[in-house]
C-alpha cells in the first residue's frame, strides 16, 4: 500500500529503532524520515525538533515555524498564569480513566499528566515515582481523596459501571459527592493530539484557578487552537463524538 501511494517521502513516528527504518527505506525505494512526539503525554522539545525537520524536508519551514512559535507561546502562556501561586494554596487534582491500549477506569493515571503539568496543578499522583501511564490502587485514591477530579471521557463509560458495581468508593470521595468531577477530552491516540491536550490545560486551569482564568472560554479556546493547528475548529465534533465536552460530570446523580 505504501508502494501504491507512491509518496516522494515517508515519515515514522518513534519506529522501533534505526535499523527497522532503513529496512523500510530498503525495502520500498522511498526515503524515509524519523520524527517523534517524545515521551507519551509530553511536549518537549522532541515534538518541536520534528516539527522543524518535517518542515524542511517539505519545503515548509515557514508553516513548520508559524506551528512551533504557537505552541510554545501558548504553553507559556498557560505557565505563566499560575507563576506564582503558593502549592498550599493550589487545589488539589486527580485525572482518571485514562486510555492505555484500550479504555480504562479510574485507576489509570498519569503522574506527569500534560493539562495539569503545564499549568503547575497539584496533580495528587505527581509523588507516584513511574512515568507514563500507571494504574493506583482504589484505596489510594480514597486516602489522597483530592478536592477535584478530572476523568478522560474516553473511559467514563467504564468509570460508570463501576459506580453501580461499586457506589460506596465515590460516596467517599469528597470530589464526586460534592460536584467537582470534571471532564477532560481524550488527546492520546498512539501519539499525542496536541491541540486537544493544550485545550484540555486551558480547561482544568478555569476549574483550578478561576480567577487566572477568568478571561478564557473552554470551548470557544478549543476551537481557536484547533484553527491554528489543524486548520478548522473542532470541538463541536468531539462533543457530538463522546457525548459532551468540558464540564462537570455528575457521577451519583446521573445515568
Amino acid at each position: 500500500r505504501l508502494l501504491s501511494a507512491a509518496p516522494d517521502v515517508i515519515f515514522v513516528n518513534q519506529i522501533a529503532d534505526a535499523k527497522g527504518a532503513d529496512d523500510l527505506q530498503s525495502k520500498t525505494g522511498i526515503p524515509v524520515v524519523v520524527v517523534s512526539y517524545g515521551s507519551l503525554g509530553t511536549l518537549d522539545e522532541p515534538f518541536f525538533t520534528s516539527m522543524e525537520l518535517i518542515g524542511e524536508v517539505l519545503g515548509t519551514g515557514e508553516r513548520a515555524a508559524e506551528v512551533v512559535a504557537y505552541v510554545r507561546d501558548t504553553l507559556d502562556d498557560l505557565a505563566m498564569r499560575t507563576d506564582g501561586i503558593p502549592a498550599a494554596e493550589k487545589a488539589t487534582a486527580y485525572v482518571g480513566a485514562l486510555g492505555f491500549k484500550g479504555a480504562r477506569g479510574i485507576e489509570s493515571t498519569q503522574p506527569k499528566y500534560l493539562p495539569l503539568a503545564v499549568i503547575g496543578a497539584a496533580n495528587v499522583a505527581g509523588s507516584v515515582e513511574q512515568t507514563g501511564s500507571v494504574m493506583i490502587d482504589r484505596e489510594q485514591l480514597v486516602a489522597w481523596d483530592p478536592a477535584h477530579i478530572f476523568l478522560d471521557l474516553g473511559g467514563l463509560s467504564l468509570v460508570r459501571e463501576d459506580v453501580i458495581a461499586d457506589r460506596g468508593l465515590y460516596e467517599g470521595l469528597t470530589a464526586s459527592r460534592e460536584g467537582r468531577v470534571h471532564a477532560q477530552l481524550p488527546f492520546n491516540n498512539y501519539s499525542t493530539n496536541v491541540e486537544i491536550a493544550l485545550a484540555d490545560a486551558y480547561f482544568a486551569g478555569t476549574v483550578l484557578f478561576p480567577e487566572r482564568f477568568a478571561d478564557v472560554d473552554p470551548a470557544a479556546m478549543a476551537d481557536e487552537i484547533a484553527a491554528v493547528l489543524v486548520g478548522q475548529p473542532v470541538y463541536e465534533r468531539l462533543v457530538t463524538i463522546y457525548g459532551q465536552g468540558f464540564g462537570t460530570i455528575d457521577l451519583l446523580g446521573g445515568e
